[in-house]
């Protein structure tokens, strides 16, 4: 089985990270990606998007192989020459 914790709303621990997106309320899985720059189209987007797809996009977007093992996918809604 598994067991989960889930920690009282807006707790935070007084460690030395100063943040933590490892609960089980939205507010702290949320977290904004913001792409500026060459090849980037303006906009706002609400694909759905993770922290594995910033590798893989940034390295579309450079011209380079993704990371070995990589698992996310290219975020070709915010890409100008991407179809």
């Amino acid at each position: 089985g598994h067991v989960v914790g889930i920690q009282k709303p807006f707790y935070i621990n007084h460690s030395r990270n100063e943040a933590s997106h490892m609960t089980g309320y939205t507010y702290d899985r949320m977290v904004p990606i913001i792409f500026s720059g060459f090849g980037i189209k303006p906009g706002l987007y609400a694909d759905k998007a993770e922290v594995v797809d910033i590798a893989p996009t940034l390295s579309f977007i450079l011209g380079v192989l993704p990371p070995a093992l990589s698992e996310g996918k290219v975020l070709k809604s915010a890409l100008k020459s991407v179809n």
